[in-house]
């Protein structure tokens, strides 16, 4: 991922890149966004939803869960796309 001012965040797991990318933003300035998943949960969030076992739904950074299934039911990302892009150009 390529942002306006240049920096490159790139890591082989989709996931760490997809974390770091929100951590450059501010993860405290996603939640405003108000993309939502699983059962109303945001995409960062100081929230947790509980999980079953073996089942893994959000990621823990610096103190915020960052939901890890993104795609909707037809496999689209559009809504988080849209919005994070929002805060990157502010």
């Amino acid at each position: 991922m390529t942002f306006p001012d240049g920096t490159v965040i790139w890591h082989r797991q989709a996931i760490d890149t997809f974390i770091d990318a929100l951590r450059k933003i501010g993860l405290e300035r996603i939640p405003a966004v108000g993309i939502q998943h699983g059962n109303g949960y945001n995409l960062v969030s100081k929230d947790k939803r509980p999980t079953m076992p073996g089942r893994i739904w959000q990621h823990e950074c610096d103190g915020w869960h960052i939901y890890s299934i993104i795609k909707d039911a037809k496999g689209q990302v559009n809504d988080i796309n849209i919005g994070i892009a929002s805060l990157v150009e502010e």
